[in-house]
């Protein structure tokens, strides 16, 4: 299977978590229609993330946050990444199994759209509302080591 490298935090599916949405025979009509319910709930953007483990199976997740920007991420960055709280309901409104899970695939295919029904995919992207937290990482990993406050002045307002 192809797809992208990928950190993501969600909850597993379960196998029959997308027939609900099935209306149409067409599967991605179905995890828009999941991705919908799941963004009305959250008020947040969401995705879904289909990967292979390494016995074949697949597994798909339904996410909060997902980084396929390529990004190297330490197991205590990935498990510093808030997960909003809205976002705990979600099993009440899908189908899911297990408890949340932050996770790394090397390859997965990840399905997440706007409200324009265009795809939010793309090499690179950071989907969910953590935008600014991988910025904040993102930064703090570029400042030199010698970094410091003296290094940058402080601002005063005019008064």
């Amino acid at each position: 299977m192809g797809g992208f490298p990928v950190v993501f935090i969600g909850y597993e599916l379960e196998d029959d978590a997308l027939d609900i949405y099935q209306s149409s025979s067409s599967p991605r009509e179905a995890t828009k229609s999941l991705l919908r319910v799941v963004e009305s709930e959250t008020s947040r953007p969401a995705s879904i993330v289909r990967y292979d483990d390494s016995k074949g199976q697949t597994h798909k997740f339904v996410c909060c946050f997902a980084d396929l920007s390529g990004r190297t991420y330490s197991t205590k960055e990935i498990d510093a990444i808030p997960v909003p709280t809205e976002f705990f309901r979600v099993p009440k409104r899908v189908k899911t199994r297990g408890p949340l899970e932050r996770k790394f695939s090397s390859s997965a295919m990840v399905n997440s759209y706007g409200a324009d029904c265009k795809t939010r995919v793309d090499a690179g992207a950071v989907i969910g509302y953590f935008l600014v937290f991988y910025l904040i990482l993102k930064f703090c990993r570029e400042l030199p080591a010698s970094f410091s406050e003296e290094d940058t002045p402080l601002v005063s307002p005019k008064t």
